[in-house]
Order: C-alpha cells, then sequence, then structure tokens
C-alpha cells in the first residue's frame, strides 16, 4: 500500500479521486451524505488547503493504484467556528484540557466500502497524527458509526462528549479527544 502526506493544495487529480473516495465512504449508511456533499468536500480541502494553518491530508492507494483512503486535518485555534462549537460543547475543564492552542482538528477520515475493516484506517490514522502537530487531537463521530467508534477508540481517544451539536435539532454527535 502506497500512503502519502499532502500538507499543500493537492493536485487536481488527487483531488478529484479524495472526492470519489469520501463519496462512497459517506453515502453509506449512517451518513447518508450526497454527491453534492462530496462536491463541498472539495471545497473544504481547498479552503483549508490555503487559509488554516497545519493542513494534512493524508491518502492511501491500493496496489492497483486507486485511491482508498483519506484522512484531513489542520490545526484549530481559539476562534476558529468547530473548535469554539466544541468548547461551548464540553465546557472546562474539558475544554481548557483538550483544545489548546492549538489542538489537531481531525476533520474526515474515510476508507472506501471494499477497504474497511483490513487497518487501512488504522494506518492513515496514524500518519494524519504522527510526529505530534498539537499537543492534543480532536474529533466528532456520528453516534451510529461503531466502526468508526471502534477505530478511534483503538488508538487512544476518550470521548469528551456524547451530545454535540452545532445547530439545535440536530442529530448529537460524539467528540472525542486524544493526547498525541
Amino acid at each position: 500500500m502506497d500512503v502519502r502526506l499532502t500538507t499543500s493544495m493537492p493536485e487536481a487529480s488527487t483531488l478529484r479521486a479524495a472526492v470519489a473516495v469520501y463519496h462512497a465512504a459517506f453515502a453509506q449508511p449512517p451518513y447518508g451524505e450526497t454527491a453534492e456533499m462530496a462536491e463541498e468536500f472539495a471545497e473544504r480541502v481547498h479552503r483549508y488547503a490555503r487559509e488554516r494553518e497545519g493542513f494534512r491530508l493524508v491518502t492511501a492507494y491500493g496496489d492497483d493504484g486507486r485511491m482508498i483512503a483519506l484522512a484531513l486535518a489542520v490545526l484549530a485555534r481559539p476562534g476558529d467556528w468547530w473548535r469554539d462549537k466544541v468548547a461551548g460543547a464540553i465546557r472546562q475543564p474539558l475544554a481548557g484540557r483538550w483544545l489548546g492552542d492549538p489542538c489537531q482538528e481531525i476533520v474526515h477520515l474515510a476508507v472506501v466500502p471494499d477497504a474497511q475493516g483490513q487497518g487501512v484506517g488504522r494506518l492513515i490514522h496514524d500518519v494524519l497524527t504522527a510526529g505530534r502537530p498539537a499537543p492534543t487531537a480532536v474529533l466528532s463521530v456520528h453516534p451510529k458509526a461503531e466502526p468508526a467508534q471502534r477505530l478511534y477508540e483503538g488508538r487512544g481517544w476518550t470521548v469528551l462528549t456524547k451530545e454535540f451539536r452545532t445547530q439545535p435539532g440536530q442529530l448529537a454527535y460524539w467528540v472525542m479527544g486524544r493526547s498525541l
């Protein structure tokens, strides 16, 4: 397996393949994301590569050269929208412990369905968090995404809350943290 770490804007062909991986992974239950949402992922990569410190995109390729997984992270600091939403949800003293200046925000980790359960997620997770880009890392995970929850728990993540919402009435996600 070929694993690559990109710390700047990925090439157009890499981004197209990443969109396909994102869609294949997140179109399935429990996510049900659409092709339009996958295109929003591409916009997010562009924006984060340009504007966010600590941009990291990890991609994994199978023996046939096809991209089969991706992981995206940035550094989060006070004033960043998602980080501040998490701070409000977990409150002190947890917020002070996990959301330092900076913390690594794990934005996405996706593995195509036919490569799931083979250790690919663990591998790209470990490459993404290698080198201690920040003292801690934080992510959110769908409450019904049990394989993702098992992956993170198996890599040393701790549940900080199971009641994270960015807007009223939204499904409550888990927020997890890990020392790096």
